[in-house]
């Protein structure tokens, strides 16, 4: 049986500057959200970006509250007035965690969220949050191995680099790719591969795993980071 997948529109050029420029810029949306301020009579607590979350194609107020070295709470207030948060275990990232960015990633109508969580020496893992069923949730990387699991992964060291790409396709697919490279015995070539991912009926589809070998560091450091628009390579950092 073949697997359909679910197609979108791709944003153009100017549509998606329209979208920065509007959505994603504290104090810039239009359509100014209703209700107290995320961070009303809160402590320790400030507005990271303004951004449609719900997918009602109005801005939203989001915020990050920093109850402790340990955890945080991501605050939302959406143009509806409704107050919806989350509460993101951090106490795996130096000095209790790290904003990441917003950024639309997978298929359905609304901003992702990602907050730095998890440090190694040279490897972040960040904390996926977006909103169903009118729920801040979170969003399960669909990676297995040593960048996968619950969190999503990136790195960059003298041994190996990993990151992920997001596309869409000219009929709508939206893809994201884990992309892996890792040093060879020889100290000079790396060798890895690439996993796509498509987003099929509300979730991410495994539908081909590619090897690849890269001549030196120079090609194989492109694949590390964050490759979607919006986000920075490598947030937090």
């Amino acid at each position: 049986m073949k697997t359909k997948f679910a197609t979108f529109a791709a944003p153009t050029t100017a549509t998606l500057a329209l979208i920065g420029a509007f959505l994603a810029v504290p104090g810039g949306a239009s359509g100014a959200p209703t209700g107290k301020a995320p961070c009303a009579g809160v402590k320790n607590c400030h507005r990271v970006v303004t951004i449609d979350v719900d997918g009602d194609r109005r801005a939203d107020r989001v915020s990050w509250r920093q109850i402790s070295d340990k955890q945080v709470q991501i605050r939302v207030r959406t143009a509806k007035g409704r107050f919806l948060q989350r509460k993101v275990n951090v106490r795996n990232w130096w000095k209790g965690g790290k904003w990441g960015g917003a950024a639309w990633i997978d298929g359905r109508p609304g901003a992702e969220l990602l907050i730095g969580s998890q440090m190694g020496a040279h490897t972040p893992f960040y904390t996926m949050l977006t909103v169903r069923k009118g729920r801040l949730v979170v969003e399960k990387c669909p990676a297995f191995g040593p960048y996968g699991s619950i969190r999503w992964g990136v790195d960059s060291s003298l041994m190996s680099y990993a990151g992920w790409r997001r596309n869409v396709s000219p009929n709508g697919v939206i893809t994201m790719t884990q992309r892996i490279a890792t040093r060879n015995g020889d100290g000079v070539a790396f060798k890895g591969y690439n996993v796509r991912y498509a987003w099929s009926h509300g979730r991410w589809t495994k539908i081909k795993r590619i090897p690849r070998w890269y001549k030196n560091t120079r090609q194989a450091r492109k694949v590390g980071g964050w490759h979607v628009w919006h986000l920075k390579r490598f947030p937090g950092i």
